[in-house]
């Protein structure tokens, strides 16, 4: 579905291309902090004025190229996102109106709500992939670049931090399988009770005139009921992936001390590599746990994809029996 946006698009190629650009000049502020703080606690530690000093005249002077390009990352990303909407939007619409598409999936009823799919699937798939695409290439060059660091500083952390991350993405994707069916069919509820109320409000006279009231509200309490009965559903399979979660946040915090601390009592490391070893360590730990820390919103967008795809299916469908059919 992304493929032909990218094709056709020239100004999407050139936001892409600005994006890749100040997504490699992000990594690379991040790994000039990472050694700028292990200088600033070594300096500390050894009670050094004149190299803390000129160590945080460094970190300011980083701090203002950093703040830019951390900044206009993010901007370029939303412009992306934004203009990549636009057009997957007005190209959605022209193959739902061409042709009396929309006709024939109403009349077969092959799909709900196409409106939705359009207005909110599409904003999901565009804002979230591109998202999902960036985090993983900012992951990659992350991995590459502190996991040099790391194998310096101590090979066994970097061994550990291998295991935590593999190891807490197994137990989270076991735990939060449930979610990716009960998302998409939150999705699915919630179209339903809002249709039934633009149903209620387009129809407003002959209901008022029939007095219908009565039997309109029963059908929206039930849809209503429909979709707090499967929020709860979602409540409750995310508190047990949270229970876990959790504890692997938090578990984090002490982990790459705890395991380079002998050294750092021996004599062998200063403090300063204390410092970047927890830096690396966290980022490396990001970078693997990408499905502990996105379970959720990738579980949702897993659902979006699903609904916004059978959309696809559904227009070729109609199109071609539209084609069949000949002229109404």
């Amino acid at each position: 579905m992304a493929f032909p946006y990218y094709k056709e698009s020239k100004t999407g190629r050139i936001l892409l291309t600005g994006l890749l650009g100040l997504t490699l000049a992000n990594s690379g502020v991040s790994v000039l902090f990472s050694y700028l703080g292990k200088d600033f606690w070594n300096a500390l530690s050894a009670k050094d004025t004149a190299d803390f000093y000129n160590v945080l005249q460094k970190y300011l002077g980083a701090l203002l190229l950093g703040a830019p390009v951390a900044t206009f990352y993010k901007y370029q990303r939303e412009q992306l996102a934004v203009h990549w909407r636009e057009w997957m939007t007005a190209r959605t619409f022209s193959l739902y109106a061409s042709n009396r598409v929309y006709y024939n999936i109403e009349r077969s009823n092959a799909i709900d709500n196409p409106d939705q799919r359009i207005a909110e699937d599409v904003n999901t798939f565009t804002a979230y992939s591109l998202q999902l695409v960036i985090t993983l290439l900012t992951s990659l060059i992350d991995l590459l670049s502190f996991a040099t660091i790391l194998w310096s500083i101590y090979p066994q952390l970097f061994g550990a931090i291998i295991l935590y991350a593999f190891g807490g993405t197994f137990i989270t994707t076991l735990l939060g399988r449930s979610l990716v069916s009960l998302n998409f069919s939150q999705l699915q509820k919630e179209a339903n009770f809002r249709y039934s109320l633009v149903r209620l409000r387009d129809n407003s006279e002959s209901i008022a005139f029939y007095g219908g009231e009565d039997l309109e509200g029963q059908a929206i309490e039930r849809r209503l009921e429909n979709v707090m009965g499967n929020q709860r559903k979602i409540n409750a399979a995310q508190r047990n992936l949270e229970l876990f979660t959790n504890s692997y946040r938090y578990l984090v915090q002490i982990l790459p001390v705890a395991v380079v601390a002998p050294k750092y009592f021996a004599g062998e490391i200063p403090l300063g590599v204390i410092s970047q070893s927890v830096g690396a360590f966290n980022h490396i730990l990001s970078d693997l746990s990408i499905i502990v820390n996105q379970f959720e919103r990738l579980s949702s967008f897993s659902a979006g994809i699903e609904r916004l795809s059978g959309f696809y299916q559904a227009m070729r469908e109609a199109d071609l029996e539209r084609a069949d059919d000949g002229p109404l």
